[in-house]
């Protein structure tokens, strides 16, 4: 699977560049540079007479020019409520979205101004408890969110199926690289019986999911950007959604225990989570059970996405160290939940 980036950056001249700049009032550029890219979107560092900017690329024909304006709208609202995120720069005709055409295809582009920092590893407890509390006040910013969109909802049970579907096809698709971390039979059959019982979260958690707001969706290290020991941008606001919070502590932590640079069990990394994000919304009983079983969730997502990425030797080593991980991540979560 090419990366848009791939695709797309083939056909970026200094030309269009220009051309697209020239519809703002930044001055005249001085140079430009691809920024690492994820999937989805494609991110230009732009250097103009007026400063730096981040040119964003989105994903042809991924969303909708409405789901676009919607974020876009969400990071003017935070914006004003002091958060750290970038909003876009309006044209000179008042769009905050614009579309060009790049080779074959006519991409959606929006301007933000650039947000100096960097990506950090989080390797200290201290660094947990900021981004746990940046999260809370991210939630708290979203609290009166009066703008409407039609981002989806959360639905347990349509994930865990679609997750099954896409952990028992990528595994079935492909050599079997793993066996000395778990045999393929042992695991398919980990992966029936315990998303079988998962499945069970729809009923036994019913009216917490039915408690959601819009979250983050994706909140993690690698979309936040650090300056002197401070988070200084949120970023990535692509994975938005109507969820219960907590779902937003289950990405956070699942990544913090995938990455395994501070050094805390899952049970610890859990406790000092909910602890800081707890003095904004201090979290119910029937909460902390289902971030439990959002994790374990998580983890087989995270398994889904770990498969489907294992392309090549390189990706290949990188992802199997992932995968141990995740197997291991199952087991301690299983062990939390059967605690009383």
């Amino acid at each position: 699977m090419a990366l848009f980036s791939e695709i797309v950056y083939k056909d970026l001249n200094t030309d269009l560049i220009k051309r697209i700049i020239s519809q703002y009032d930044i001055g005249d550029l001085a140079k430009w540079w691809g920024m690492p890219a994820g999937w989805q979107n494609f991110n230009l560092h732009i250097v103009t007479t007026g400063g730096d900017f981040v040119l964003r690329i989105y994903r042809h024909q991924a969303r909708s020019l409405d789901d676009i304006k919607f974020e876009l709208a969400v990071l003017d609202h935070l914006a004003a409520k002091g958060l750290p995120v970038a909003n876009a720069i309006a044209t000179r005709f008042g769009e905050k979205v614009i579309e060009e055409k790049v080779g074959e295809i006519s991409p959606f582009f929006a301007l933000f101004a650039h947000i100096r920092g960097e990506h950090v590893s989080p390797q200290t407890k201290e660094l947990i408890v900021q981004m746990a509390n940046c999260l809370a006040d991210l939630h708290k910013g979203l609290e009166d969110l009066k703008i409407s969109g039609n981002r989806r909802k959360f639905q347990i049970k349509y994930e865990l199926l679609k997750t099954r579907k896409k952990i028992l096809t990528r595994s079935k698709a492909r050599p079997w690289g793993y066996s000395r971390i778990i045999k393929f039979n042992k695991f398919l059959q980990l992966v029936e019986e315990d998303l079988k019982n998962l499945l069970k979260i729809s009923k036994d958690y019913k009216q917490a999911l039915e408690k959601q707001s819009i979250i983050h969706g994706d909140f993690h290290s690698g979309n936040l950007r650090f300056e002197n020991g401070e988070i200084s941008g949120i970023f990535d606001f692509d994975n938005m959604m109507f969820a219960p919070r907590v779902y937003d502590l289950a990405i956070l932590i699942g990544n913090l225990y995938l990455q395994n640079k501070v050094g805390l069990e899952l049970d610890n990394m859990i406790l000092v989570v909910e602890e800081s994000y707890g003095k904004y919304f201090k979290l119910e009983n029937i909460e902390k059970k289902l971030l439990l079983k959002l994790i374990h969730f998580w983890f087989y997502k995270q398994m889904a996405w770990t498969l489907k990425e294992i392309t090549n030797p390189i990706l290949d080593q990188l992802y199997s160290v992932n995968f141990k991980r995740l197997i291991i991540g199952i087991g301690e979560v299983h062990n939390l939940e059967d605690k009383p």
